[in-house]
């Protein structure tokens, strides 16, 4: 099987993982991410072919050998499992040793990982006339929430994600089959592996810089270059970056923007912007920065339009519809909440200073996180609207409804516990503000593919007007 190109519909998702040892032979575990990818299910016969240096895994009748399952916490069902280990495969590849899964419906091809060109320059494609929204590309994608965001504007198409956490590239493609899933660390990830696209929605990683977070600046920094890599080899002519407010005061921000300005030399920000400002009920706080080959004067950040208090939504005209007398109650006497609020001191770690318990009143709450349902006092809980010494957390579903995820974008709760869905939101993105900054974005790249058409001979002068041919 050829390099995986963008224009290849065949491939669905690459995984580059190292293999094991066992009983002196090269083991290979498929995980269900992988084998749900091609179509394998539980008690599918499979068969084991080698071509050169590859292994290919195939879809079969025969079942000498089948599918496993595998069933943990938080799933509802038993998923696909398949563990490989032989003198065969033994041959091919070598115990601890990097390989590239390709996959693809009812086939996967496993082959050696390749070394990459650090300064691979992928050339921008130029727009066909096929072509009717900007191909985005996300790294790392996380959930696919951000562009999800972007996408239901209805200026923007997803290309790919890439990221490393199975339940995060498992929603992704739940909501975006038909584009490329890069499973896979940031480091080792092939150019060639890299979708085409128009512009890189690009989040670095955020731990090390945020106030949770560890702040190991020279960790981080290290990915710095592959970030600038990845945009590079996409041959991408627009950057849109996503991240924490401190980030943009590190090292790893300064390395980013250096590399990056060698082709996109017109850059808009950091802007800092909270989602409250922009009319959320939820406080966000964000820097974003925009990156061009073509100069940036059309272009303008949003800026948060002036509400006044009373016209603010409350909690309960954001969560119309929903029942939110369901859920896990709790009375505050007793539990971890009745700690919190008792909580005093010259810090700002103290209910009173915090929306730690909010009702369905109130128009304002504090930033989703990670680590959301470890209680703790910065973050909003929801007091009963009929009995005030009830509470309880926040449901995935009430918080995807607050963060303005689109409707349309969902969670297979099949694999994917209310645990992990938080996680993954407390990662996300406001959509209130990403969705105004797309709207930006899409007025200035579509007025620039415009001015490209009209001074070129494509266009021809009729009754006074252009047109296409």
């Amino acid at each position: 099987m050829g390099t995986c190109k963008q224009e290849s519909p065949k491939v669905k998702l690459i995984r580059n993982i190292r293999t094991s040892e066992k009983a002196g032979n090269t083991w290979i575990f498929l995980e269900p991410t992988v084998l749900e990818a091609a179509g394998f299910e539980i008690g599918d016969g499979v068969s084991l072919t080698i071509e050169r240096d590859a292994l290919i895994f195939r879809k079969t009748d025969d079942k000498t050998h089948i599918i496993s399952r595998r069933k943990r916490a938080g799933w509802k069902k038993a998923r696909p499992l398949m563990d490989k280990t032989n003198k065969e495969i033994s041959a091919v590849i070598r115990a601890r040793e990097k390989i590239d899964i390709l996959v693809s419906d009812g086939m996967l091809v496993i082959r050696h990982s390749r070394s990459f060109d650090l300064a691979f320059i992928r050339q921008p494609m130029l727009m066909g006339g096929d072509q009717k929204q900007i191909r985005t590309l996300s790294v790392p994608g996380g959930a696919g929430v951000g562009i999800a965001c972007l996408v239901d504007t209805g200026f923007f198409s997803s290309v790919g994600s890439l990221d490393l956490w199975a339940e995060a590239i498992d929603t992704y493609r739940h909501n975006f089959r038909e584009s490329l899933s890069l499973f896979t660390d940031l480091r080792n990830v092939h150019n060639d592996y890299i979708p085409a696209a128009d512009m890189v929605l690009l989040t670095p990683e955020c731990i090390e810089f945020s106030m949770l977070g560890t702040r190991k600046e020279d960790i981080a920094t290290a990915l710095s270059p592959h970030y600038a890599r990845v945009v590079y080899a996409s041959g991408a002519d627009y950057v849109l970056v996503e991240q924490v407010v401190p980030y943009y005061k590190s090292r790893a921000f300064e390395q980013l923007n250096t590399l990056l300005r060698i082709k996109f030399p017109y850059s808009s920000g950091p802007v800092m912007l909270d989602a409250y400002d922009m009319g959320s009920v939820a406080g966000r706080r964000r820097g974003y920065c925009v990156y061009s080959t073509r100069p940036l004067n059309s272009f303008q950040m949003p800026t948060p339009p002036k509400i006044p208090e009373h016209r603010r939504p409350n909690l309960k005209q954001v969560l119309s519809g929903m029942d939110v007398l369901e859920g896990d109650w709790k009375p505050i006497e007793g539990t971890v909440m009745e700690g919190l609020l008792k909580k005093n001191g010259n810090n700002n770690f103290r209910a009173e200073s915090n929306h730690t318990l909010v009702t369905l009143e109130s128009t304002r709450i504090s930033a989703f996180v990670t680590h959301y349902r470890k209680v703790q006092v910065t973050s909003s809980y929801l007091t009963h609207p009929d009995d005030p010494s009830m509470w309880r957390m926040f449901e995935p579903h009430e918080i995807s409804r607050i963060l303005g995820v689109p409707e349309w974008f969902k969670f297979n709760s099949e694999s994917i516990s209310d645990a992990t869905k938080t996680k993954l939101l407390g990662q996300s993105v406001d959509g209130n503000v990403i969705r105004a900054i797309g709207v930006e974005l899409a007025t200035y790249i579509m007025g620039n593919w415009l001015r490209d058409q009209v001074g070129s001979p494509q266009f021809i002068e009729e009754q006074g007007q252009l047109s296409l041919f």
